[in-house]
């Protein structure tokens, strides 16, 4: 499941406030739109996107954990790891990973804010139906 999260995406909901004070003027802003090997179009779609979208949810880690406890789903994997770690060469995203503490969420969602949530602030998890 991919999603938004709460906290990486602070950084894309502040642009999309400078986007509207100065009438989408201000869109140097945003780094995907500065890259010079992306063609036009691609910047385009991505401003639409990220920041045009009508409505738009964000969540945290520990939330969609809960979802999957709820629902009776395991958790296997996430995008970025939830517990911080990087993925192996050898990584296996459909086998059982350790879930993370809170304090793990906190420091991988911290850390996904403080490089200005380079994917637009989105996260995967996976999961698997017990």
């Amino acid at each position: 499941m991919g999603l938004y999260n709460k906290y990486s995406r602070l950084a894309t909901d502040f642009r999309r406030w400078m986007f509207r004070l100065s009438g989408d003027r201000m869109q140097f802003l945003d780094p995907q739109i500065r890259d010079r090997a992306a063609n036009q179009g691609r910047k385009d779609a991505w401003f639409l996107d990220q920041y045009k979208n009508p409505h738009e949810s964000k969540h945290t880690f520990g939330e969609v954990q809960g979802w999957f406890k709820e629902n009776d789903f395991e958790f296997m994997n996430s995008i970025p790891k939830a517990q911080g770690e990087s993925f192996a060469a050898d990584e296996k995203p459909f086998e059982p990973h350790a879930p993370g503490t809170a304090l793990n969420h906190f420091l991988v969602q911290a850390g996904e804010t403080l490089v200005g949530g380079r994917d637009g602030g989105f996260f995967i998890m996976i999961g698997k139906r017990l």
